[in-house]
């Protein structure tokens, strides 16, 4: 358990490292492409480019606040149950939207496989989709996993 949980973290680290290297690259494109308006030339699919790496940027970083425990709950009943059926329910939400996860990821990896070999590219720049959507399915599999260790522990809290 204990090498399961260093290898989910450092994965989870890992793929928080690569999202925020590409806000910083969207960031450095933003600014260029208005000081290059300024003079008369903007930068050519600028809004493409931002858009993919946003798009592939926000899932690690939803792996990194289950890592932190920091996604937002709203506790309607705290405090009027007691701790036990807290975490009960706690665990149930939990499966409720690792189940979800799957689901999603399910989705993606089928989209994946199907547009294969169809050569998908961005309107503007003819960026493949097909590195994107794998790097989305690798942030949810952290996602996953890290949801997996998380629930691990709380029925461990449970016992």
């Amino acid at each position: 358990m204990h090498l399961f949980s260093k290898i989910v973290r450092g994965n989870t680290l890992g793929a928080i490292f690569i999202g925020a290297f590409l806000l910083i690259v969207c960031m450095i494109t933003v600014v260029a492409n208005v000081v290059s308006r300024r003079f008369g030339y903007p930068i050519t699919g600028t809004y493409e480019l931002v858009g993919l790496f946003i798009a592939i940027a926000v899932v690690p970083a939803l792996s990194y606040a289950e890592f932190k425990k920091s996604h937002v709950s709203i506790s309607l009943l705290e405090g009027r149950l007691g701790k036990k059926p807290e975490m009960i329910l706690d665990v149930f939400l939990s499966l409720i939207t690792l189940f979800c996860l799957v689901l999603l990821l399910w989705s993606f990896v089928n989209t994946i496989m199907y547009n294969w070999g169809l050569g998908e590219s961005s309107d503007v720049l003819k960026f493949p989709i097909i590195p994107i959507r794998i790097f989305f399915v690798y942030g949810l599999v952290s996602w996953c996993l890290m949801k997996i260790l998380n629930l691990i522990k709380n029925i461990k809290g449970i016992g």
